[in-house]
This record gives structure tokens, C-alpha cells and sequence, in this order.
């Protein structure tokens, strides 16, 4: 299920019309309409607001079946930009992936 598909189904669940949910927000109704037809995503801010006012965990409103996918595509997309990085940055993420890595194999190892 999409973001937008998620917002629409828990603003409805709390009987709650766009207008209503725009003002809880201080955004107005055209950001709302835009969320839920997946044109634009909230901004992070916006996010966690959103999740208080529909009584969600913020992870569970924007993970979906699509998040591998979404995911993949937003790091397909940084990684492109990673020409513009120093050297010295790039040493640094290469340290961060390694470790990340690193901590994801002895997790897999010990079961957890």
C-alpha cells in the first residue's frame, strides 16, 4: 500500500475530510490532496505531525510493500551524486557502509 493510500485510509478511519486534517497540520488542503495521490511525500517534519494526528507509528505509516523498491531507487539515485563527494567524505561513507555492513552480518550470525 502506498503512503498516499495509507493517509487516505487513516484520515477516513478517524472520519477526519482533507480540510480538517490540513488544519491539524497547518498545511493547506492542496498538500493533502497531493500526499494522497502520491504526487509529493510530506516532509519529515510533517511526517511525524502526521502520524500523531492519525495514531500511527511514524515507521508503520511509511513502510509499505513498495519500501524495498523505494529504497532501492533513492540509493540508486544518491549513489549517482557520489562524483561530487571529497575524497576524504568519501573514505568516511566507505567507513560507515563497511561498519553497517559489518554489524548486519554478526546480527545475521547470533539470529537477531
Amino acid at each position: 500500500m502506498s503512503l498516499g493510500s495509507k493517509i487516505i485510509a487513516l484520515r477516513k478511519r478517524k472520519g477526519m475530510k482533507q480540510i480538517e486534517l490540513a488544519q491539524q497540520l497547518n498545511v493547506h488542503q492542496s498538500m493533502v490532496t497531493r500526499w494522497e495521490k502520491d504526487q509529493i511525500e510530506p516532509r519529515h517534519e510533517t511526517l511525524k505531525k502526521l502520524s500523531e494526528v492519525l495514531e500511527i507509528d511514524m515507521d508503520e505509516l511509511v513502510t509499505s510493500q513498495e519500501h524495498g523498491r523505494n529504497q532501492e531507487f533513492k540509493l540508486s539515485e544518491l549513489w549517482a551524486q557520489l562524483h561530487k563527494l571529497s575524497s576524504k567524505d568519501l573514505d568516511a561513507l566507505k567507513s560507515v557502509i563497511e561498519a553497517m555492513l559489518t554489524r548486519a552480518r554478526v546480527q545475521e550470525a547470533i539470529g537477531a
